[in-house]
């Protein structure tokens, strides 16, 4: 089947107007009658004109809207280029009528990038902008008003002549980047030269292990110059053990425990930015446990505070750790009971007296390693719970089974804040919260 079958099978309509006029029209005609419907009448776009006619594509269809002379819709008109628009109406509809930057562009049919443009060639000053209304701490200056040869001159005099850096040459112009300044040095060719430090004066190196040298000390002081102000911001003690910088390697929290980049916090620029009261200094093992709470009780840092000023309780009295059981001291009646019932080897009979999962993760023996927990928190014995002639004497309610990682997290909640094993049920909160 042709392309004019298919469009006499779509359009009887067409079909029978040509069979009834005198003047049979061909078949050329009757597509052009065909797709001018379509598209005109049924508003259907090109591609689904091209899709039911067949075609692969949508260039049949656009020959017959050129050979025919049709606009198509939603058309775009062309928009003027910056050389075919004259500066001073653009001046005029901003400052004098009081357009802005968009019905500028609108009214002259051209983008807004491209009256962005203009505004920076000519060095004009765009109204509602913070640089009119505050003035950069940093700079007492306002950007320069005038001719863009003018601010290039300036430019060219504080960098080339005065040893100034592009930054320092942005501040004292008032601009809030050095983007501007770096935009003018790549329009004139201008080399930049090669520095330490910001906005020095010109530093010429005899040899490459000189300069060499000077970068390393640049760094060194850049590092001290972070560290000082790190202290100075977030402190050099933990803030729950009160461990000190030299006994233990001090982390910075977020307080409201969202996961931040780490390394952002020795950047300068990033460091002179934050607020120091949304972060805190603990030590390595208090971060991994305050992350803990957060993560098991919902806690926030509020909360912790709160746990570490009122839960102070009076110390524990120091309990002697659990020695071996003798061989003559009696099984319990629970270990009794369950290995009547039971025959396997000691590890098994372990899992199955205190349990095979972890009683705050859920993590299992085949997932993580699992040890028992003394409730009370007393010591003892790595042997006790490992031999079946030890723990047969144990009371399965005294215990707990753990995995390392929650073990070391609750050893580190009740030797911190003091805690005891019902204050850390898993069902809420520690008691008294």
């Amino acid at each position: 089947m042709t392309k004019v079958d298919q469009a006499r099978k779509i359009s009887p309509y067409l079909i029978e107007r040509s069979n009834s006029s005198p003047h049979h029209t061909s078949d050329s005609n009757i597509l052009a009658e065909t797709v001018y419907k379509m598209y005109f009448i049924e508003c259907k776009t090109q591609r689904e004109i091209a899709d039911v006619l067949g075609f692969k594509s949508t260039q049949p269809v656009r020959r017959i809207f050129r050979e025919m002379g049709w606009t198509t819709r939603y058309s775009t008109k062309r928009l003027v280029r910056r050389e075919e628009i004259n500066d001073d109406e653009v001046r005029l509809l901003y400052f004098k009528v009081g357009l802005t930057q968009r019905k500028i562009a609108q009214k002259l049919r051209t983008s807004l990038p491209t009256i962005r443009r203009i505004f920076f060639d000519r060095g004009w000053q765009v109204r509602g902008r913070r640089s009119d209304i505050k003035t950069d701490r940093r700079s007492e200056s306002k950007p320069l008003r005038g001719d863009i040869l003018d601010i290039e001159k300036e430019v060219y005099r504080l960098y080339f002549d005065e040893g100034l850096s592009q930054v320092i040459i942005s501040l004292k112009l008032g601009y809030r980047s050095d983007r501007p300044i770096r935009r003018i040095f790549t329009k004139n060719g201008w080399l930049v030269r090669r520095s330490t430090g910001l906005g020095t004066k010109k530093r010429v190196f005899e040899s490459e292990e000189e300069r060499q040298v000077a970068t390393r000390a640049h760094k060194k002081q850049t590092e001290r110059r972070i560290t000082d102000l790190r202290n100075q911001l977030f402190g050099t003690n933990c803030r729950i053990c009160g461990c000190i910088k030299e006994e233990r390697k001090i982390a910075i929290h977020k307080k409201d425990g969202k996961a931040h980049n780490e390394n952002h916090l020795w950047r300068i620029t990033i460091l002179e930015s934050i607020d120091s009261d949304e972060w805190v200094a603990l030590c390595i093992a208090c971060h991994r446990g305050v992350h803990w709470l957060m993560k098991t009780y919902n806690f926030t840092w509020n909360k912790i505070e709160f746990l570490l000023k009122k839960m102070k309780k009076p110390a524990r009295k120091k309990q002697d750790s659990l020695e071996l059981p003798d061989d003559a001291v009696p099984s319990s009646e629970q270990y009794k009971t369950i290995r009547s019932l039971f025959n396997g080897n000691s590890s098994e009979l372990r899992k199955q007296i205190f349990g095979d999962d972890c009683h705050f993760c859920g993590s299992n023996f085949n997932e993580r390693r699992l040890v028992l927990h003394r409730k009370d928190g007393r010591t003892h014995n790595s042997k006790l719970i490992e031999y079946e002639k030890h723990f047969r004497t144990l009371g399965p309610n005294e215990w707990v089974s753990l995995c390392q990682k929650c073990h070391r997290y609750i050893h580190w909640a009740m030797d911190t804040f003091n805690m005891a094993w019902s204050d850390l049920k898993k069902d809420g909160a520690p008691g008294g919260i």
